[in-house]
């Protein structure tokens, strides 16, 4: 029996840093999706649970420019909690340049049991998404 491909939301405004993210997925073998803002990852993200193909990962930039400071909080809450938007075992990969947006958004993803947060600094180190895409495929 053959594993279907994973899905990985890329929640990245950045052109250079999809550029790479877009490519490291595709070249890891899972499926890429690009929301370059939280309007669109809500998007995205009710898409794909109308459609029951949820992301098995979610690689979420905390900098977002239309991010406020407790937002990267509902993007976790909702594919937990809200009908619309269940994706009940994706994985968070929370991406940020600076330690202290990761503490927030680690502090906020911990409250809901079952997802998988990890931190990675940008841009994301291959090997370290290769590792992660792995521990998900098993």
């Amino acid at each position: 029996m053959t594993r279907n491909k994973l899905k990985v939301l890329i929640v990245e405004d950045n052109g250079d840093h999809q550029y790479i993210l877009l490519e490291q997925v595709a070249r890891l073998g899972a499926i890429p999706t690009l929301a370059p803002t939280l309007a669109e990852t809500f998007k995205e993200l009710k898409i794909a649970a109308s459609l029951q193909m949820p992301f098995d990962l979610i690689i979420l930039d905390l900098g977002l420019p239309d991010m406020k400071k407790d937002e990267p909080y509902s993007v976790i809450t909702a594919v937990r909690t809200q009908e619309a938007y269940h994706h009940p075992d994706v994985a968070i990969l929370l991406n940020t340049a600076t330690p202290e947006q990761f503490k927030a958004g680690a502090y906020q993803a911990a409250e809901h049991r079952g997802i998988y947060t990890t931190h990675s600094p940008k841009l994301v180190r291959e090997q370290e998404l290769m590792a992660l895409l792995r521990l998900l495929s098993t």
